[in-house]
């Protein structure tokens, strides 16, 4: 669990993980400096439950993703979940994601990098629920797991996620997260590459929506979005540079084809020609579903008219 000035939900958060009807689990938790009463719920609770371990306290990690990057060295266990401070586990989600995962291990050898991932009901603030599915309210396809697919578009939330030891494993060749987008988008591009990919299709926690989420459920909304082509932009280059990121560490161990995939998406981002950029995210096959394959269109195009604007090129 990564936490931050999370006092206001944390203590429901713990107690539905003290509920779930798998017991043998244990719960590390790093602050990223709160201010305000987190650790002292957490140290209470840790108190009368040897299973919650505070790991790290008074250092600064800077977000979600490099609190829950740091987590993981701090894990030796066969497998790990990512926990939002702020969300409730409904009593059966550990439990359910490890049968799915045992279904995966029957079908692959051990050291595969293996992960399996839940739907949530969207809630409020006060657990109202806004969607009944997570998956359904953004409008995601579960079975678009291909890497080249993942390295456009994320469909796992992190707080979804159990990865076994070999995913974790992966991972921990990483020295500077700054080029990736969120650790869940990466551990599951790392799984799609070298291991295999589980979906249980049941809402197994509460995915609780505030002022204060680092991020959110953002609701599908495509015509919305494509008028905001700065944001579209901006995460459109936030993808090309992950992709260089998973290119420079893991480019020689993947396969020919998602080398191929993966070489095509960066060049899509990096040319200054409008058709060529359009040749190549065509050639790469890394589409988002439907209607956000227009925003791609878009969005491909105008990256490619601003770095020839920039560069001065003709």
């Amino acid at each position: 669990m990564a936490t931050y000035n999370g006092e206001r939900f944390i203590a429901e958060q713990i107690e539905s993980i003290r509920r779930q009807t798998y017991k043998n689990w244990c719960l590390l938790v790093s602050d990223d400096c709160s201010t305000d009463g987190t650790l002292d719920v957490v140290r209470r609770y840790a108190a009368e439950d040897g299973r919650i371990r505070i790991v790290s306290e008074g250092v600064k990690h800077g977000g979600a993703k490099e609190n829950f990057f740091s987590l993981m060295t701090f894990s030796d266990s066969p497998y790990c979940m990512f926990c939002d401070q702020d969300d409730v586990w409904l009593p059966d989600k550990i439990k359910d994601c490890l049968e799915a995962m045992s279904c995966l291990e029957m079908r692959h050898a051990g050291g595969v990098p293996l992960l399996v991932f839940c739907d949530m009901k969207v809630v409020d603030s006060n657990l109202n629920i806004i969607h009944a599915s997570f998956e359904d309210a953004c409008n995601y396809d579960t079975r678009r797991v291909a890497f080249k697919y993942l390295l456009a578009q994320n469909v796992a939330a992190g707080c979804s996620i159990l990865l076994n030891r070999a995913a974790i494993v992966t991972n921990l060749v990483i020295d500077d997260c700054s080029s990736i987008e969120m650790h869940d988008w990466w551990m599951i591009l790392i799984v799609s590459a070298f291991g295999s990919i589980g979906y249980v299709d049941t809402a197994l926690s509460l995915y609780r929506q505030h002022d204060n989420n680092e991020l959110g459920a953002g609701e599908y909304a495509p015509i919305k979005r494509a008028k905001d082509t700065t944001f579209m932009l901006e995460r459109f280059r936030a993808t090309i540079d992950q992709a260089v990121a998973f290119r420079e560490i893991f480019g020689d161990e993947i396969s020919p084809e998602d080398k191929r995939c993966l070489d095509f998406y960066i060049s899509a981002g990096n040319t200054r020609s409008l058709l060529c950029a359009l040749i190549y995210l065509f050639r790469s096959g890394c589409w988002k579903k439907g209607a956000r394959k227009l925003g791609q269109l878009i969005v491909v195009a105008k990256s490619a008219k601003q770095k020839k604007k920039t560069s001065g090129g003709i």
